[in-house]
């Protein structure tokens, strides 16, 4: 086990199988909120095994060796503290946050979670059907299905392109030997950080993430690995009986190891990331045709994508739509204004300042620079290459990804 501080107060412990442990103790905190992540999320799932990384997220708590599932949530609900998880694209995610008094109890718990789940046929069954059920309420949501769409008509048939939830056929032909198999394949200790955060002593930390986790075996040439997508054009409905139209348009953006993030996030900010945004202020403030309107970025290891979503009328969506290609191609064609970049970057240097008040966004923080960085980025530099970033700069960015226009328009609503 190597030992090393990567930033202020913040101790990376290393071992020879590739298991990482990151700490940040936080002084005066009683609470500690702690984390198995895992780099292995949606897209690396066979087509025909689509939706397995999320059925598996699921079926963390449906029963282990030491417990099953009630008498598991029982233990969990005993610490006082919150425990849930999450599959992303390219991650899996256990995760709580107790007082210190629990910590240890909360960490064999996720630790029995992870690697003593047994998986049996009959929760299996049941909770494929909350997924099916899971998915419908998507479905039934159109400002949460219109981005699954999106992302769809953007990427195809890439694992970036599909719904992490799957698809009601692939979840349904699922078994048991599927979840062992993306294990077995998938969840390689090299591909594992424990993050800490909070009240957390970092030295017992690493003794007992050893000893719950230190024989885990590193395979060679284990591992699906990444293969970019290749963005698509396309322009695409769905028809649903619903009152308004609701669509996203865009394309793909830097990825998240890209050094434009910085001026793209910028971007994205003045673009439509709030209130004061061109998108809010145009379209729903100075026109009155959506209630909800705003851009969103998503970076991923190697790629990304950038898009504008809301709804309104059907027959306001010309407008609206006009509306975003003018505001896109005004980014592209001169500089924002010095007020509009010190305004963007005072929310996100308000936003980065403020999460540190969460003991989860720290935690969580550890583990994504980690995994995706392999190394700690302190919040002084990330606040500095914001800060370095010139009106030139989102220029020279919004014309690299945006100048051609959306690359795809997905609507959603009445019509054919």
């Amino acid at each position: 086990m190597i030992r090393e501080n990567i930033g202020p107060g913040i101790d990376r412990h290393s071992w020879p199988n590739g298991l990482r442990l990151v700490t940040e103790p936080v002084p005066g905190s009683r609470t500690v909120a702690l984390g198995l992540w895992i780099a292995a999320g949606s897209r690396l799932e066979p087509p025909p095994k689509h939706g397995v990384a999320h059925l598996l997220e699921h079926m963390f708590f449906k029963g282990t060796a030491d417990h099953d599932a009630e008498s598991l949530a029982l233990a969990m609900n005993a610490l006082g503290g919150h425990f849930n998880a999450f599959t992303s694209q390219e991650t899996i995610c256990l995760h709580t946050r107790v007082i210190d008094e629990h910590f240890e109890r909360a960490l064999e718990l996720l630790v029995g979670q992870l690697r003593r789940s047994l998986f049996d046929d009959g929760e299996l069954e049941r909770e494929r059907s909350v997924i099916l059920e899971e998915i419908k309420l998507t479905n039934d949501t159109p400002d949460d299905l219109i981005h699954d769409l999106f992302q769809e008509s953007l990427w195809g048939e890439h694992g970036l392109g599909r719904s992490v939830l799957g698809t009601p056929e692939t979840v349904s032909a699922l078994r048991r030997g599927d979840l062992l198999t993306f294990i077995e394949h998938e969840f390689l200790p090299s591909r594992l950080v424990v993050a800490i955060a909070g009240a957390v002593d970092p030295i017992r930390a690493a003794a007992l993430v050893e000893e719950f986790l230190g024989d885990l075996v590193e395979r060679n040439g284990g591992g699906t690995p990444l293969v970019p997508p290749i963005p698509g054009h396309a322009v695409c409905h769905t028809h649903r009986s619903t009152e308004q139209m609701h669509f996203c348009l865009g394309g793909d953006a830097p990825n998240r190891l890209d050094e434009s993030r910085y001026a793209f996030n910028l971007l994205n900010s003045i673009l439509g990331g709030g209130t004061s945004s061109r998108i809010f202020q145009e379209i729903r403030e100075r026109r009155g045709l959506a209630y909800a309107i705003g851009s969103f970025l998503e970076g991923f290891q190697d790629s990304g994508c950038f898009g504008i979503s809301g709804g309104t009328s059907p027959g306001a969506l010309p407008e609206v739509l006009g509306c975003c290609r003018a505001q896109i191609d005004r980014v592209c064609r001169e500089p924002v204004s010095p007020a509009e970049l010190r305004n963007a970057k005072e929310q996100m240097r308000a936003h980065l300042l403020l999460s540190l008040e969460s003991m989860n966004h720290r935690m969580s923080r550890l583990a994504e620079l980690e995994l995706h960085f392999g190394r700690h980025i302190p919040l002084e530099e990330t606040l500095a290459r914001i800060e370095a970033v010139t009106a030139d700069d989102i220029l020279d960015v919004a014309r690299r990804h945006l100048a051609e226009g959306p690359r795809v328009i997905t609507t959603l609503g009445p019509g054919a």
